[in-house]
Parts: structure tokens; C-alpha cells; sequence
């Protein structure tokens, strides 16, 4: 089939329009001098350029491979010519998540200088997903961010993770942080989990603009749920990011045992409430 003048709306109102279009397979639309734009049209001057759009010699729309290809392209803003690539493609209206590369970022500041960013996306099943970000700076060295997300029959994982190295004015060859929570169900009763918090050193977090408490709580734990009794066992550690220097004075705390226990109504109105609370707490210094 050939088409002169075509334009078609996709499903996420996205637009696409050609000069010509010629359609083979019954699944590969390929357009001639194509127009690609997820923008709206301004309401009072349809003529005017959208906010961003993507002009090519060539594109292809292909069904059976949910992608959008373009040769020969311009990126432009407003109307302005801002980038060329004689190929580009991105996955089309369909597709909710795809493997590739994500939008890069880039920014500055007086600690780190010029700070680029560039995000990969994994698509590793329906119920995981990953993405690397690379990440360079002009004044603190290189390095990158993984941040893994997975849910399962039986339980949850947030974690975030990220390595740096080469920045001489820390002294430290590598430098990291992990941010990792998890939590699973044994059976109808029990449950457990953990929240992994570290960083390499006291002003890694906050240089790099991850999330930065005065303290960094580490725990595991198991709890469970019966008729009307609780009951927990927790595991903690303890990190210092307030940079005094008393590494020793932090506890480490195992276990914490916590039993609660809400009895039935009686016949006058009354109830048995019993709280049982039990910890080990061990430090090295203080």
C-alpha cells in the first residue's frame, strides 16, 4: 500500500506524518521525509512548531518489533535544528518497558564540577527491572549507580548501590554506598526482612547527593501475626555520618525481642494486655 500526505495519531496521541508512506508485511510502515512528535499541538496556532520534535529522511514503524527507526535525523526544539544522528530508534506507544537507553542528564556544582549522567534501563522479566547509570564529574572522579527492583510471589526488593572512584581530594581510591530494603512472607504467620544501609565513609552520601541521615540503620528482622499476639526478632547496626569520630560508640544491637499480647473481651467489659520487650546491646567503646 502507498500513501501520499500521511499523518496518523498513535495510542499514546503521539504523531507521526510523511510526505509519503509506503506499507509492506502488513506489520512495516516505512514514511518518506517523517515527522515525529509525542507534543500537542498549540490550540491557538496549529501551525506553530511543537516543543520538540524529530524530523528524518526515512522512518520505520515496525509492528512485530514495537519500534519507531529513523535515518538520516534532526532533532529540533521550538523549531531549531539542535542535534543530527544518522540513526535513531525508540520503542513505540506499545511498549511500557524496553531495554535501552534512558534520557541523559547532566549539572554542576562546587564539590563535583560537571556532573554527567547516563542511564541504561533493563527490562529483565514483568516483575524485575534494573537500571545503570554511569556517572562522570570533572572534580570527583567516575563512577556509576545500580538500582534493582524486584517483585516476587513471596516478597520485595528495593536496593540501591553506586561506586566511585578516582577522587584525590576524599583520598580514597573507591568509594560507595548500598540503600537496599527487602521483605518476604514465610507462610500465613511469619514474615521477614532486611534494610542494608552503608556508606564507605561519613561524607560519601551527602557529596554525591544520595539520601544522607545523621545515622545509617541497618537491620534484619522476622515478625510474626496470630489471632491477637505479636511477635518480632531484630538484628540492628548502627553508622555515624555526623563525623565526630566516635566510630566505637556506636551499638550493635542483637537480638531485640518484642511480644505483644491483646487478650479477649471478658463478660465485664476487661481485657489482659501484655507488652514484653528484651535487647542485647554491645558496643566497643563508651
Amino acid at each position: 500500500a502507498v500513501i501520499q500526505s500521511i499523518g496518523v495519531i498513535l495510542t499514546d496521541r503521539s504523531r507521526l506524518a510523511a510526505v509519503s508512506a509506503r506499507r509492506s508485511d502488513e506489520t512495516v510502515t516505512e514514511f518518506s521525509k517523517g515527522v515525529y512528535s509525542p507534543c500537542n499541538l498549540c490550540k491557538t496556532d496549529p501551525r506553530r512548531p511543537p516543543l520538540w520534535q524529530i524530523k528524518a529522511v526515512r522512518v520505520i514503524h515496525d509492528k512485530d518489533k514495537q519500534t519507531i527507526e529513523y535515518r538520516d535525523a534532526w532533532l529540533e526544539v521550538f523549531g531549531i535544528p539542535v542535534a543530527y544522528t544518522p540513526y535513531f530508534a525508540h520503542p513505540d506507544p506499545t511498549v511500557k518497558r524496553k531495554t535501552g537507553l534512558l534520557a541523559p542528564s547532566w549539572g554542576g556544582s562546587s564539590d563535583l564540577g560537571y556532573v554527567f549522567q547516563v542511564p541504561y534501563f533493563f527490562n529483565i522479566s514483568p516483575t524485575q527491572d534494573a537500571t545503570v547509570t554511569a556517572l562522570a564529574t570533572t572534580k570527583a572522579g567516575s563512577g556509576g549507580i545500580v538500582e534493582y527492583r524486584g517483585r516476587y510471589l513471596k516478597g520485595k526488593i528495593d536496593a540501591t548501590g553506586s561506586v566511585v572512584g578516582g577522587d584525590t581530594d576524599a583520598g580514597n581510591d573507591l568509594r560507595g554506598h548500598i540503600d537496599a530494603k527487602g521483605l518476604f512472607d514465610i507462610n500465613d504467620t511469619w514474615r521477614w526482612g532486611f534494610d542494608a544501609n552503608r556508606a564507605s565513609d561519613d561524607t560519601y552520601t551527602r557529596r554525591y547527593g544520595f539520601n544522607s541521615p545523621s545515622f545509617l540503620d541497618s537491620r534484619l528482622f522476622a515478625e510474626g501475626f496470630r489471632r491477637r499476639n505479636y511477635f518480632s526478632a531484630n538484628a540492628y547496626t548502627f553508622q555515624d555520618l555526623r563525623g565526630t569520630g566516635e566510630s566505637g560508640a556506636e551499638p550493635f544491637i542483637m537480638p531485640m525481642l518484642d511480644f505483644n499480647h491483646v487478650g479477649e473481651p471478658d463478660r465485664f467489659g476487661g481485657q489482659t494486655l501484655l507488652d514484653v520487650n528484651m535487647l542485647a546491646m554491645t558496643r566497643t567503646d563508651g
